[in-house]
């Protein structure tokens, strides 16, 4: 038999009597060796349940939660199988990279496969891990029927978290609970030698906690108003959405560098990462923690409530990510909400992240040709894209644009409603349900539409439509405007904009020059029709001088000033590649930097839609 044929002929039939073998009190073992961590490498040993017969197996190739085929099949090595001790012949499909095959002789009833997951995840005393980059499943069964008991053998002195049970602890590792292949791979490990716990209380009956870990002790050693602002967080989750979906929820934070971004949304838990010292600091840059509260409604929007085309019985199908406006949208909105009634951010700064959202994406010129559902449909592309020219390309725009809908969308609702309902009835109704474990409910976008009807009589099909279809609508400026408040700008930053500046380390100059720059001078950004792109300046270049002196931020304010009174345009010395040259910018208007107003006559949405709704968050 030719062993590279399998998937193209559609056998799938043939391979039921091996995937009936595998049950959940006959699981998948899977043991991980975590002693290399150190080095990057995990080492990996299934014991898959088999029958004889042609068997194809599945490397995850399509990750939920990173909407396009991200399994790390690249670092995959070492992979080798064995039967009764014998080694067994496999072969990667030929038009599947993910795939491969392999016959079971006869008599056999267990597969041993073992691999090594290269480049892993890990610091110094800090590691994390992905389930779905440390094994291979068997085809023929949806992965919510497949079965996993895992162990993992850290190294000597680490302590670990996951949302999975913990069952035993021994020299050989901590064993946790059987559970299907899908929970195991929305279930990530997070480990280290310097870790905290924080006991959160509950949410909606079910116990809450935050596990840190550090690259060192010191990182640790953060307020106890942090425990504070968590707990608050997760009543107004309970407040928002009415009920939940998980026996537990862990927020999983490494503050440490580790070489890659962990940051996603699991159902029973999230994993997070920031700076090492990012707790140290929260007072001075709460924008650290941004993104806690977006991850967190993950758990009913994305994970509980998912889009259909999001929704798949195993990790190999083609995703259609078309709803990711309601998907990541919707989420975006609401971790703002959260962030603004737990007081993770005090009140003003609540506010600005709408404001400067739409600010943003005013002044984004790819909205002039590319409608905002493209860019859901399209995210793939996207985020591999890098930020050169991302103005009139767009970037993920279904996250920050797709929030302005739905904050529109409740500003709507309360003027309709006469202030009687708001977007809040939505998530309850549509999001919320009953109190359950973890489980999966998929919808359309009619039945989006009809949840808002359901709770405010309106034309929301026109409505989504001309959002989402339409190119270069007034939708920033027309969301903001909804809710009784509209952009301004002024010569100086808030404290909103200078968190995030001192975050990435970037310079503000999208409302003036019309490019943005990394705090060494480096462009990053050029939008098309501005002073910046007038001047001939491009993405990779780096600004080294201002009027004849080396650049820096007092030098670029004062260059600002300057321009105020000046008709001469503004000389950068500019570098790219082994290449100098002077820049001429023809601007006057000074810095410029947003900031919200009221409208006046009109009514203020935004203010209550940001307030606390539990007595304890006040």
């Amino acid at each position: 038999m030719n062993l590279r044929s399998l998937a193209t002929v559609g056998l799938l039939c043939l391979l039921s009597a091996t995937a009936n073998a595998q049950t959940r009190e006959n699981p998948m073992r899977l043991k991980i060796d975590g002693l290399d961590w150190a080095r990057g490498i995990l080492h990996a040993r299934l014991a898959i349940p088999v029958s004889a017969g042609p068997l194809t197996l599945y490397f995850p190739k399509w990750v939920p939660g990173c909407h396009r085929p991200e399994g790390k099949i690249v670092d995959l090595a070492g992979l080798v199988m064995r039967a009764n001790g014998q080694r067994v012949a496999w072969a990667r499909d030929t038009l599947d990279n993910f795939t491969f095959h392999c016959d079971v002789p006869a008599g056999v009833t267990t597969l041993d496969v073992r691999l090594d997951a290269l480049n892993a995840s890990t610091a110094t005393d800090l590691g994390f891990f992905d389930w779905n980059n440390l094994l291979l499943y068997p085809a023929g069964r949806p992965v919510a029927q497949l079965y996993v008991q895992p162990t993992v053998q850290f190294p000597a002195g680490w302590m670990s978290a996951t949302a999975l049970d913990s069952v035993s602890t021994s020299t050989d590792g901590t064993g946790y609970a059987t559970v299907s292949l899908e929970t195991l791979v929305d279930s990530p490990v997070l480990a280290g030698s310097h870790f905290r716990r924080l006991d959160l209380g509950n949410c909606l009956g079910a116990p809450v906690e935050a596990d840190f870990f550090c690259s060192s002790a010191a990182g640790l050693e953060f307020k106890p108003e942090l425990a504070t602002k968590l707990s608050a967080l997760m009543r107004e989750a309970g407040a928002l959405f009415g009920a939940r979906h998980f026996k537990r929820y862990k927020f999983l934070v490494a503050l440490g560098d580790l070489p890659e971004d962990i940051t996603l949304e699991h159902h029973e838990c999230q994993a997070y990462q920031a700076r090492e010292r990012a707790l140290l600091e929260i007072g001075k840059a709460p924008a650290q923690l941004e993104d806690l509260s977006h991850e967190l409604s993950h758990s009913w929007c994305g994970k509980y409530r998912r889009p259909q085309g999001l929704a798949f019985t195993d990790f190999q199908h083609p995703e259609n990510s078309e709803l990711l406006w309601v998907y990541e949208g919707l989420d975006q909105y609401l971790g703002y909400v959260l962030n603004g009634r737990s007081g993770m951010f005090a009140a003003v700064n609540a506010r600005q992240q709408f404001v400067h959202t739409a600010a943003a994406l005013a002044v984004r010129k790819g909205r002039e040709w590319r409608p905002l559902r493209d860019t859901a449909i399209g995210n793939g592309p996207l985020r591999d894209g890098s930020g050169a020219w991302a103005s009139w390309r767009r970037s993920q725009d279904y996250y920050l644009e797709g929030a302005l809908i739905w904050l529109e969308a409740d500003a709507t609702i309360r003027r309709l409603s006469g202030g009687k309902k708001s977007l809040d009835d939505f998530c309850r109704l549509f999001l919320g349900g009953t109190n359950s474990g973890a489980a999966v409910n998929p919808y359309s976008e009619d039945q989006v539409v009809a949840a808002l009807t359901a709770v405010q009589p309106f034309e929301w099909k026109r409505f989504l439509d001309e959002r989402l279809d339409g190119v270069d609508t007034p939708e920033p400026a027309r969301a903001l405007a909804a809710t009784g408040w509209k952009i301004v700008f002024s010569d100086s930053t808030d404290e909103y904009e200078d968190n995030i500046a001192s975050l990435y380390h970037g310079v503000g100059l999208a409302y003036s020059l019309g490019m943005s720059l990394k705090g060494d001078g480096g462009i990053t950004d050029v939008r098309p029709g501005s002073p910046a792109d007038s001047a001939g300046l491009a993405p990779g270049m780096k600004v080294i001088g201002i009027n004849g002196r080396n650049y820096d931020s007092d030098v670029l304010g004062e260059a600002f000033k300057s321009g105020l009174k000046s008709t001469e345009p503004m000389e950068l010395l500019v570098t790219w590649g082994e290449t100098y040259g002077v820049f001429k910018v023809d601007y006057h208007g000074g810095d410029r930097h947003p900031s919200g107003e009221r409208l006046k006559g009109q009514l203020d949405y935004l203010t209550p839609l940001l307030k606390a709704k539990t007595r304890a968050s006040r």
